[in-house]
């Protein structure tokens, strides 16, 4: 089968969205199939390159590359690089057979759809990230909403991947006829191994970088400094914990500076860990370490260091936003409550011997092979009822 990726972030990028729909172009090829992805350039990313076997072109950077993801000036940048990409994307299939096509990016669902029609190949759309996940985003001023709105109204497959069952409920109001379905799956299962292989055979907080009392409570955020993801509300969190918890904060980001400000008002004792920006490795087998995560963020879909954590069987202490609804009572280490509760539930957690396995039941069944295979199989079933 040949298949045509259209996106708006690919690899070299390996978090969020870009890192998903490497993984499926890279599954798919491992499948047997031909894989071609047009997406749109970095700064010092090649225009054409073959990456583990897939046909990667970039044709266009867009304008306001440095502006901030969802402003107006970011907006305009990638509609206008939307344009342009629809004219390669074009020109391509003039010569090139796709037998499916596969959108991923609000920015590039109407170039999909068209050239779809255009070429008489089925559409496959998955939906992650998209602004009716923040219910302030409502707004038909709102660009991002408008653009998410005309996505959802003209420019879907006819298939539909989503994350959250809020999102699927929304499109299938919209497109009652075309099947929605919320597909799962975002750890890097090989990454978790080799985080847990790497360990020390008895390891401990005396084997880390981390000054850390190994009698102590170890409570960890993870994530960009940014005020989407809220990191002064982890500091307000563990403020209200006993004496026997530490906190070990990893990411970097715009709001280092100010976060690290904020912890010295909230916290006179020498408990609050600044990592930095870590490698994903070190990561994981810090949270194989760590007693429980705290997820601080305004919005997600689909968070990975959520699933991440719990794939090394650590607590997680979550407001009720994306996905994770839905799954807290089947995930007893899952316990969701808004910000002022949090410090409560940590402190009901059962943490008097610490995990540091791996809970390879979770990691399997939100594994991003797993999502990978659910998008390709929903692949095959729009090319057998073309």
């Amino acid at each position: 089968m040949d298949i045509l990726l259209i996106t708006g972030d690919f690899y070299p990028i390996t978090a969020g969205g870009a890192f998903e729909d490497t993984e499926v172009a890279k599954y798919a090829n491992e499948q047997g199939h031909n894989v071609t992805v047009f997406t749109f350039k970095l700064d010092d990313s090649p225009r054409r390159e073959l990456y583990q076997g897939i046909d990667v072109r970039r044709p266009i950077q867009p304008p306001f590359i440095q502006a901030s993801i969802g402003s107006i000036r970011s907006n305009l940048g990638r509609l206008f690089a939307s344009f342009v990409l629809f004219l390669y994307v074009l020109k391509y299939s003039f010569s090139e057979n796709s037998d499916v096509i596969y959108s991923t990016n609000h920015s590039v669902h109407w170039v999909s759809k068209v050239v779809g029609d255009f070429i008489n190949s089925p559409v496959v759309t998955i939906v992650s990230y998209t602004p009716s996940l923040d219910k302030s985003n409502k707004n038909i001023t709102n660009m991002s909403y408008l653009l998410e709105q005309l996505n959802f109204r003209f420019f879907m497959g006819k298939f539909i991947h989503c994350r959250t069952p809020q999102i699927r409920d929304d499109i299938k109001a919209i497109k009652s006829n075309t099947p929605v379905q919320v597909t799962h799956g975002i750890v890097n299962k090989e990454r978790v191994r080799e985080a847990a292989d790497s360990l020390p055979t008895e390891p401990g907080w005396e084997k880390t970088e981390f000054d850390i009392n190994s009698q102590n409570h170890v409570l960890l955020f993870v994530g960009r400094l940014v005020p989407l993801k809220n990191p002064k509300i982890a500091i307000d969190v563990f403020s209200e914990l006993p004496d026997n918890f530490e906190l070990i904060i990893i990411g970097d980001g715009p709001e280092m500076y100010a976060t690290k400000n904020y912890a010295k008002t909230i916290i006179s004792k020498e408990k609050i860990h600044f990592a930095g920006e870590i490698s994903h490795v070190e990561t994981l087998q810090t949270m194989l370490l760590a007693d429980a995560l705290v997820l601080t963020s305004t919005t997600e879909s689909y968070g990975a260091v959520v699933f991440e954590a719990l794939s090394c069987s650590s607590y997680v202490v979550a407001p009720r936003i994306g996905i994770l609804p839905s799954l807290s009572d089947d995930i007893e280490c899952l316990k969701l409550s808004p910000p002022k509760g949090m410090a409560k539930k940590i402190q009901d957690m059962n943490m008097s011997s610490s995990q540091r396995k791996v809970n390879s039941k979770l990691m399997e069944k939100y594994s991003i092979e797993n999502f990978a295979d659910d998008v390709c199989t929903s692949f095959e079933k729009v090319v057998d009822n073309r």
